[in-house]
């Protein structure tokens, strides 16, 4: 009889009184299987008979004689281990009566995990997330109580964590309101399932602790053409030219130095190239209004603007520098190549030009070839000691001019390594600085 009011689905009242009339220590009835005669797919002890149909008022007529009589096991399975009572609630979509059961004590997360049962039931996906994360909490209270012992395997089945990442990343991909809900209830799986050593997994971004949408987000934005907004500063002889050119070809910005940007202005016949010109034909240093507006101007072109820059010369003061602020231009990297002066001394006086070709060669580390090229070679005036160290000087206050602008985005590249090795070092900043 109380199978088949379990079965039927009587009323609280009816469950109690038919459940008082059987002796306290039934333990013979309450907790074996239903015979198999009923047409019905759901077998088991009478609690497992009403969870799994749904049946809450005499779930809870039963629940109350395990609490009375002690003589109803409330996760206990039926004979051959399958399900609990709790199990069979969640599979069959019952989660009104399956929340009743965690809040009952008939939680069972610490013997056989319910998940993979929500999961796999044909219900609302909302709905079985709000469940899922009923269990968690129950999994929580569970582990919190230290005198209960488990098995850490049994909390979170690799099978169940699989479910819900597939669950959550369509929730993610189709932009399901409850996304942000399912990642969560992911990272709590996780912390369980981690417990377990040498387990598979499933999905690399949650494995690595990344949320898919997280995951998916950076995805987009790295198949996205990277543009780099650089400040290239140097003394004399650093290799700046020889780095910028190795920079362009590597990421592709457009290399801009003011030289080439007021030409630019002049032979483009702009309003500021006339007035460029009419300085520079009176043989005056450019102002430096002129010479931001001229920066200013040619980074607004389309080049610049889908490619990203790098500009070579260009801050050389605090007022440079605090335009291209005002203007509201980001940049990325300050690269500041930094050698030594007596390697500095070296590489000046020991440089050679071919007038002919303008190939630049160095008597010590490129010598130019024996014979009319070596013969023809010759030193600039201005590559000598002297000359250098006035140049220095101005350099080194152009930098103490601009340097506090860049503070937080400065890297420093030790130009007085092998050329390799100086590339290197800059290439991995620079992608660093593109993905930061």
């Amino acid at each position: 009889m109380a199978h088949l009011a379990a079965y039927r689905g009587a009323s609280a009242s009816l469950t109690k009184k038919l459940l008082a009339l059987l002796p306290i220590g039934s333990r013979e009835i309450l907790n074996c299987e239903a015979p198999g005669h009923w047409d019905c797919d759901v077998k088991g002890t009478p609690l497992m008979l009403a969870a799994g149909q749904g049946h809450l008022p005499a779930v809870s007529a039963l629940c109350e004689r395990a609490k009375v009589g002690f003589d109803l096991d409330l996760d206990l399975a039926c004979e051959d281990g399958a399900y609990t009572a709790l199990q069979l609630a969640c599979r069959e979509g019952q989660f009104e009566v399956a929340k009743y059961l965690v809040d009952n004590g008939a939680s069972s997360v610490g013997t056989a995990s319910p998940l993979e049962d929500i999961l796999n039931c044909k219900c609302v996906e909302a709905d079985k997330l709000g469940m899922v994360e009923y269990v968690f909490q129950a999994i929580q209270a569970f582990m919190s109580d230290v005198e209960n012992k488990y098995d850490p395997a049994t909390l979170v089945p690799e099978v169940a964590l699989v479910l819900l990442e597939t669950m959550t990343i369509d929730a993610v991909d189709t932009e399901k309101e409850y996304a942000g809900r399912a990642e969560e209830c992911v990272k709590h799986a996780l912390y369980n399932f981690c417990m377990r050593e040498g387990a598979a997994h499933a999905h690399e971004c949650y494995s690595q602790g990344e949320m898919y949408s997280v995951f998916k987000v950076n995805a987009a934005a790295k198949a996205i053409k990277p543009k780099l907004r650089l400040v290239v500063a140097g003394p004399p002889a650093a290799g700046k030219g020889t780095l910028c050119e190795k920079i362009v070809e590597a990421f592709t910005p457009v290399h801009l130095s003011t030289g080439d940007m007021l030409r630019s202005a002049i032979s483009l016949g702009t309003d500021l190239g006339k007035q460029v010109k009419d300085v520079m034909e009176q043989g005056l240093l450019v102002p430096d209004e002129l010479v931001i507006k001229a920066v200013l101007e040619r980074l607004a072109f389309s080049d610049v603007v889908d490619n990203g820059f790098i500009l070579d010369g260009f801050p050389r003061t605090a007022n440079q520098a605090q335009a291209l602020k005002d203007a509201g231009v980001e940049i990325d990297t300050f690269v500041l190549i930094e050698v030594p002066e007596e390697e500095l001394i070296k590489r000046v006086t020991g440089r050679r030009i071919d007038p002919v070709t303008g190939n630049s060669y160095h008597v010590d580390v490129r010598p130019p070839p024996v014979g009319e090229i070596a013969d023809r070679c010759v030193q600039r005036p201005d590559d000598t000691e002297e000359s250098l160290v006035v140049r220095l000087e101005s350099y080194n206050e152009n930098i103490r001019n601009i340097r506090s602008f860049y503070a937080d985005s400065t890297t420093a590249i030790q130009g007085n390594q092998a050329p390799d090795a100086v590339w290197e070092s800059t290439k991995v900043s620079l992608e660093k600085a593109l993905w930061s």
